[in-house]
Formats: C-alpha cells, structure tokens, sequence
C-alpha cells in the first residue's frame, strides 16, 4: 500500500469544514478496527511522531483499508476501502451506521503512546439514514392514539391494525389505523376507551415507508390524561334532511337521542334518532323532520335540562358545554361531477366530488353502465363497483382498451326513479371522459434489496409483479457458496418482497434473479432482465466452535472447525497455541499441546490444523478425546460466546456428512456434481458407482478450502426431471476419496436420490398439429415437454407456428397447447412448422431453461381419423305416428324411394296409412353415411 496516498487520503483536518453534523456524530479523525481498534485525531495523523508515523503504517497494514473509517468534521465518513475506489465525495453518500464501528477505540497521543478510549459507535445515529424510524406517540385523548414517524409512510403497512400491538391499561385497540393527509403519521382507535392516568405500551412493527424501508420493532410508553371539554367545531347540510354536527374530539352518549339537539329552539322537530356518521369517532348526523326554508338555522347541542344519559360527551365523561351551531339551509342543485383519476389498459378509477347512490331499485352496470371506445357496444362494457364512501368507482373491462386516445363513457337511466344521484337527487349527468393509453413495454427493475436481519432479504421492485417465487432468486456468499432462499413473501400491497434465507452474518453477498422470471401486470407482460448486485451484512454474531473434530490417523493432526472466517493476529487469534488445550471428553484434566506444535489457518479460513512435532500416542482417548478452545475472535473481531469450547475428536473420516449441504445437481442426463467441505488429493473413479452402474468418471477441481466432484455416467440414464433416477444416486466405496490431508472415506459414501436438486434444462419431446374440429382446417398445435413447465414463464409469443397466427397458449404439466387462428382453406395434410422462439422453464426449483430454437422442426399429424356413426336408432309404435332416431341428425325416404328427407329427433316425422320408410344417418360429406335401417309402420 502506498503509505502518501494513504496519509493523503486519511489526513482530513487542515480540508474539513469544520460545520458540525445535523446528528450525533463521532469525532473527526481516523478509527482502525479489526484487532488494532485505535483512533487518531486529525492532529495526531498531521503532526505525530517519527516513530508514530511509523506505527501508524502498521496499524494500517494490520486494520486493512476495509476495516479503517475516517470521519471528517461534519460527521461524514466512510471506510478507507470506499475512498479509494469511488472517491471520496461517491463514499460520503451513505451515512456511517453504527455497524461500522467496533465497540472501544484507543486514543492515540502524539508520541504513539494511548490515553483513553473512544466510543464512536454511541455516537452515531441509531438509526440508519435511510431507515424508518417512530418519533413519537401520544394519547391525544382516551379514545385515540397519534404514531408519528420521520418520512412519508406505505398506505397498506400504515394501515394494517397488526402492525400496532397495545398492551396494558384499560383501553383495547381496534378499528382501522388512519393515515395523516401528509403520510407521516398515524392515528389509532381504541374500540374500548382508556380511562384518565392510564399507562400502556404500544410496539410499531412492519410499517413501511413509501421507498420500502421497514421501521424497526419500537416500543414506546403511552400516559392517557383528558381534562379538556370536548367543543363543536360545525355543522353541515349534507342532505335534504341530514345535518351532521362535529366535534372537536371523539364524542359519545349512554344513549344518542334527540333530545341532545334542537332546532331553532325547537321551532322545527327531529325525525330518526341521531346516529354516529360510519367511519368517524367525532361527527353525529341528526335527521330533521322536514325540508326547512332557506336560510340560516340555529342548532342547540346539549339544551338546558338534558338527561345526563343523554348528553352528548367525550370518553372521558364530560359533556359537551350547550353550545348554539349555525348551519345554512340552501338545496343543492349542483349535479355530481365525474372525474378520471387512473386509467390501465384492463381497468379505470373514476371519482365524483360528493356521494352518490342510486334512487330506488337502481343498480350498476344496468341503470348506471360504462363503456370504452364504443359506446353501448356490449364487448366494451365494464363491470363496475362502488367504494363505500360513494365517491370511488372503479370499472374493470374485459375488452382492453386501445392505445391511444381513448374514450370512457358513463350512461345514466332515464327512469328517475333508479338513477345514480347525490343526496338531493342530482342525476350523474352523461358524460364521456378521456385519456390517453400507451402500450407498457418497460419491464419491471429491482430499486431495493436491504438486508432485514440475519435470515431475511427485502428486494423492491420499481412496480407491481407477478410470478416472485423463491426459485427466482440465487444467493451466494463472498466465497461462492450457496446461501439458500426458501421463501419469498409480498410485504402486504406493496412492491416489496421479503426473502427468507440461510443464516447472513458479516460477509458480502450477491443475489441474482433469473432473467424473465419475474413480469409485471401490463397487457403483455413485460419481463424482467437478469439482475445481480451485492450486498453487505455487518457481523455481529459470535463466531462458534464446531463441538466435533478429528485427527489424523498418524496421531500427528488435529482438525477443529469454526462456522465463520476467524481472525489470525491479535488477540483471541486462532493460531495461537494457547488457546487450545488438551483435555478429556468432558473437558477436564485440560493438558498444554505439546512444545513445537504449529497451527495453520484452512484455506477456508474457517478451520485450522494443530500441527504435532510427533505422533501423540493415545490421541483421542481418555485425557487426550477431546480439545478445549479459548475464546478465539472472528474477522470483523466477535469473541466466541465462551470462554472455553470443547472439541470431541475422532479420527479423522469423509462421510456423507463432507458433503456440502445443498450442493448436490444433475446438471446433465449423464453427469452429477457434488462439493465436499475439504480439498482432494485423489479420487478413485472405480470406487464410484451412479444411478445404480459403474461410473465412466469422476474428477474434481479445488477451491477454497472445498473441492467439486464430477460424476459422469456411461450414457442418458435419468429423465430431465430426475423422476427415474435410482434412490442412491451416486455410491463411493471405501477409499474412493482422499483429501490434502491424506484423510480417506473408511465406509461407503451414499448420496441418495432426494439431495440431488435438478439442474437439467427440458427438452421437447413431441409437436403434434389437430385438426380438433374436424373441419379440415388445423387449430391447435400441442409442445410435449420432457417435464413439467413453469407456467407462468410461457409467453403468450413463445411459439411460432409457420404460416399461421398464434391466439392464445395454454400450458398444463408438461404440455403447451396452442390455439391457431384457422386459415380460409382446407389445410389438413400440408407440412407445418412449429419453433419455440422464446426460453421457457420447467417447474423444478431451480426453473431449468430451454434456449430459443434457431428454426422450426415439422409437426406430426395428430387429427383424429373420422368415424362412422353407428347405426340410427329406430323404433315405431302401433299407432304409426313416431318415428324416433337417436343421432343429432337423420334422413329418411319412403317405399324404397330415392328422395331423401332431413329431420332430427326433436322433430319427427309422422305417417298415415301403411308405410315402409327407410332411415339412415345424414351424409353431409364429412361425415360417412351409416348403416340403413327399414322399419315398417303400419295404419
């Protein structure tokens, strides 16, 4: 490392502003972690010492760019890896986070000598910038409660009373959670009120903000205290005979009744008792019993002498004060006016600007109905429905409509007596509304993926999907293993899914989905591209000692493993021999390793060789069955939970149990491949034997710290799905694997059917073109695949059927049938092709592709060859009048004629007189003529 391009880049004090930070921030200067976990000032970094300088470089060296983060003097910061690859006004983008930060700092003096310690990470902000965090809740009285947050919040999330749990005190939550007209907060119902000093707690979890981010689990006290008197804020005309009075908070009574209001002094009567307007906590709607005149008008809430059972009160029991409201009393004659708000291809959203409701028996889609393009042209009509708050229409349509400038038309009955109207009868007048559609041919885009905790992944999308199924999505870790994702759950409404995974501990990962896994909801789904980013998960976790380990057979070796890469310098390094002693299977009677023992670091960085200068005679026995581990430290500097970890040791074996969780595919109908937890030094391929016969191969290939073994067969022995492979799939007898440490497997390795995953592509096992309506014209090719397919990754465009136009394709198992539009002449017999022109998958987790082909291949003749009907049913009774036959359509002559007449078995013939008649099936050139039956009828 260039020492003057790293001092360049870490001495920051004399170019600093020297502004202070909008948030809590760390002090400026540099902060090595790992095992230096040392802080300088900027002073210190310009001005130190030779021999400090000198340190310095080492501390750097040892730290590395990635585990060193310098602070400027306006709390921005970032590692000194970031700075020297983007730059660092690029690196300063994202704010520190706590995680970046190990927990004490040693203060560094002048001279290279330290004094006290930093604390950085209690400095930095709790939550990281981006994230979503609560700022606050408070009882605004004892019937509700205010959430507010620090951004703009997710309708559905926001919304969901589940995300909000209220324990203690009197009250119970209920209802639906409010969001704020500026989204940033939200109120909460009590179904039974709190009562005055009540305390309680309420946990906020899964609420999102409008970017997807999710608010982590918060739990904040509540204190409930109401002595304000509850207040009339209005009152409003709302219908001829509808006022609704509200309130400054939510109100109620022992029993609502009239007689808690007045009009005029009682000059004009109430009709139906009061009613709390549905959806609101603090509006009463009272009913009048008649039209007033026009003009202003005087409600009395809470006369003088009202029944305190009557009284209209807060939930904290005081009444509201007699209070005269003022209401103007002038009829509406303005009719509702629609407006469009949204508009697809497949649907719209209309809105009015008041509520409307039908007069009557009215209904939709019968006395109020909405076309497209054509209006009262029955393919164009949507279904519509009404929101509750009678302003929402939303109109779904079967027909989609055009691209272009398109038209919406809304026609309204003339019958006056079912219309859709407002409160005061106005019509919804007919009206016709306008938009403008474009096709949508951009493919959906992932914006987000965020690591939620150590097992979950959020991933957003940049709209709404369909078809996100785990399967879609390939996570590996920074050595290219495998992290498995086995579920992927839509988070509410929203364009976020959450992927739950293997254990995310302090690496780098990347995930991957599969290009035209995943469409959007446009018309023609538009799918989307492969996608691979990385990201970062800070380690937390205490690194673990595997309980079992081995040795060697030549008593020389023991082998212990860890879960995590550890740390080789410092202290709690494990290569330092002492921390590990040998001890007896329980751990007592612990003994020091013998002197000149050597330990090395796996190239796995996961597990480490003790190195014996000479064999240790009775290893693995009493005092010597076992080592006790000392609490060793991971990379990122995590100590082991213990300060003590028992190993149990045997000898060293490869077993099933050296075989890579999940790591086992087909990737061919011959060839199977498989990672073993250690490297290799030979394989036997006459010890293997697959799919039940003797292997013609089997290689590997090292990596690091494991090895991937191939396996070949002698020719295609399984099916694409794998369904006839036999239930041990691969069989290594004794010694047929030997690794670097000269270790072999003493028994059979047995790898059984259900571990291999399928990694074999389908192939097309047949095409067939039908004539299925036996009118000589072809109209349904069918694709057999080798295995089940995804159906979702079948696009309507997959196939191209040579000379005809594709309608529509429809996939069940294994099969994809085709429906083709019909040419105007006869065509059964001529030569088709048939080409898949776009990948698709089969229904394997993995969801195994099949390329595109280059050209077409000639389908098979599959019409059905015609039959011949049997023959007619005939039968006549005594009477001489019923003639009856049992196929759809019959002829007949009489006395041995050559006339013959058509007739069906709805509409028999009937004869006078002694007849003979003669009865046949119907010859209409495409179906053959059938037997001729004689019966004869007689007067």
């Amino acid at each position: 490392m260039n020492k003057k391009v790293v001092l360049s880049v870490l001495s920051t004090a004399v170019v600093a502003s020297m502004a202070t930070s909008a948030f809590a921030a760390p002090k400026a200067g540099i902060y090595m972690g790992g095992n230096v976990k040392k802080y300088y000032t900027n002073d210190v970094v310009l001005n130190m010492s030779k021999e400090a300088r000198k340190a310095y470089f080492e501390n750097v060296r040892l730290a590395g760019p990635k585990a060193i983060v310098q602070v400027d003097n306006k709390g921005r910061g970032a590692f000194l890896a970031e700075i020297l690859d983007e730059g660092r006004a690029k690196a300063y983008e994202e704010a520190l986070v706590k995680e970046d930060f190990v927990d004490l700092y040693d203060v560094v003096t002048l001279d290279g000598t330290t004094s006290g310690t930093e604390d950085a990470k209690s400095k930095v902000d709790g939550t990281t910038p981006g994230e979503l965090k609560v700022e606050s809740v408070s009882a605004i009285n004892l019937k509700q409660i205010v959430v507010a947050f620090d951004k703009e919040l997710d309708q559905d999330s926001a919304t969901t009373l589940t995300n909000y749990t209220f324990t203690g005190g009197t009250g119970v939550l209920g209802g639906t959670p409010v969001l704020s007209a500026d989204k940033k907060s939200v109120t909460l119902t009590l179904a039974t009120a709190a009562t005055n000093q009540d305390t309680a707690t309420l946990v906020v979890k899964g609420v999102k903000s409008v970017s997807g981010a999710t608010v982590a689990d918060t739990s904040k006290s509540i204190s409930f205290l109401d002595t304000t008197l509850p207040s009339v804020v209005s009152a409003k005309l709302t219908a001829p005979t509808k006022v609704q009075i509200k309130f400054s908070e939510p109100v109620t009574a022992t029993t609502l009744a009239n007689a808690a209001f007045s009009i005029d002094n009682n000059t004009y009567s109430l009709g139906a008792a009061p009613i709390l307007v549905p959806g609101t906590l603090d509006t009463v709607e009272i009913t009048l019993g008649s039209v007033l005149p026009n003009g202003q008008h005087t409600i009395k809430v809470n006369p003088a002498g009202t029944a305190p059972g009557n009284q209209i009160k807060d939930f904290a029991g005081f009444a509201v004060p007699t209070t005269d409201v003022s209401f103007n009393y002038v009829a509406d004659a303005v009719a509702p006016v629609a407006t469009l708000k949204s508009v697809t291809q497949t649907s719209a959203v209309i809105t009015f600007d008041k509520s409307v409701s039908f007069a009557g028996a009215g209904a939709l889609n019968t006395d109020f109905t909405v076309f497209h393009t054509i209006n009262n042209q029955p393919s164009y009509q949507g279904t519509a429905s009404l929101g509750t708050d009678g302003k929402t229409l939303t109109v779904t349509f079967v027909t989609p409509l055009p691209a272009g400038s398109v038209s919406i038309y809304l026609n309204n009955t003339t019958d006056a007596t079912k219309q859709l109207q407002d409160a005061f009868g106005n019509k919804v007048a007919n009206s016709t509304l306008t938009a403008t559609i474009t096709n949508d041919t951009t493919p959906p885009t992932v914006t987000a993926v965020k690591a939620v905790d150590s097992t979950h992944v959020d991933v957003t999308f940049s709209e709404a999907v369909l078809g996100v199924e785990a399967a879609d999505f390939t996570l590996k870790d920074s050595t290219n293993a495998p992290v498995s994702v086995t579920d992927a759950v839509q988070q509410g409404t929203s364009n976020t899914y959450r992927l739950t995974t293997g254990a995310l501990n302090g690496d780098t990962y990347t995930l991957s989905i599969k290009a035209d896994s995943i469409t959007d909801k446009a018309l023609v789904p538009n799918k989307i591209a492969a996608y691979t980013t990385t990201f970062s998960v800070a380690d937390t976790a205490a690194p673990i000692v595997t309980p079992n380990g081995s040795f060697s057979v030549d008593l020389k070796k023991v082998f212990v493993s860890f879960n995590e890469k550890m740390a080789t310098t410092g202290a709690g390094s494990v290569l330092d021999v002492n921390n590990y002693r040998l001890a007896s299977a329980t751990g007592t009677s612990p003994s020091a390793l013998p002197a000149g023992t050597t330990i090395s670091i796996g190239a796995d960085a996961k597990s480490v060789v003790i190195n014996f200068p000479t064999a240790v005679a009775g290893l693995g026995q009493g005092n010597l069955a076992g080592v006790l581990v000392g609490q060793v430290r991971d990379l990122a500097g995590n100590p082991t939970a213990s300060l003590s970890n028992l190993v149990a040791i045997g000898t060293a074996d490869l077993t099933d149990a050296s075989i890579v969780a999940d790591s086992v595919k087909a990737t061919s109908k011959n060839t199977i491949q498989f990672k073993l937890n250690t490297t290799l030094n030979s394989i036997d391929v006459n010890k293997f034997k697959i799919d039940g016969v003797a292997a013609t191969g089997a290689t590997y290939v090292n990596g690091a710290g494991e090895s991937t073994v191939t396996v070949t067969a002698p020719a295609d022995k399984w099916k694409t799905d794998l369904s006839d492979l036999e239930t041990n799939a691969i069989e290594i007898a004794q010694n047929g694997l030997t690794n670097d440490q000269n270790v072999s497997n003493g028994s059979t390795i047995t790898v059984v059917k259900a571990k291999v995953a399928d990694y074999i592509a389908p192939t097309i096992a047949s095409r067939e073109i039908a004539d299925t309506g036996a009118n000589g014209k072809y109209d349904t090719v069918t694709v057999t695949f080798s295995e089940n397919l995804q159906a979702s990754s079948v696009a309507f465009d997959a196939f191209k059927v040579e000379g005809y136009t594709v309608l529509d394709v429809n996939v069940a198992n294994e099969k994809a049938t085709i429906k083709l539009k019909e040419l105007t002449s006869n065509d059964v017999g001529s030569s088709v092709k048939v080409q898949l022109v776009k990948p698709v998958r089969d229904a394997s987790a993995q969801r195994n592709e099949i390329a595109a082909e280059t050209a077409g291949t000639v389908a098979t003749d599959a019409t059905p060859a015609p039959t011949a009907p049997a023959a007619p049913n005939v039968t006549a009774d005594d009477t001489a009048n019923l003639l009856v036959g049992a196929d759809a359509t019959m002829e007949y002559s009489t006395n041995g004629g050559t006339t013959w007449t058509a007739y069906d078995a709805a509409n028999a013939p009937t004869f006078a007189g002694d007849v003979t008649v003669q009865v046949r099936v119907k010859a209409d050139g495409a179906t053959p003529a059938g037997e001729e039956k004689t019966v004869t009828f007689t007067a």
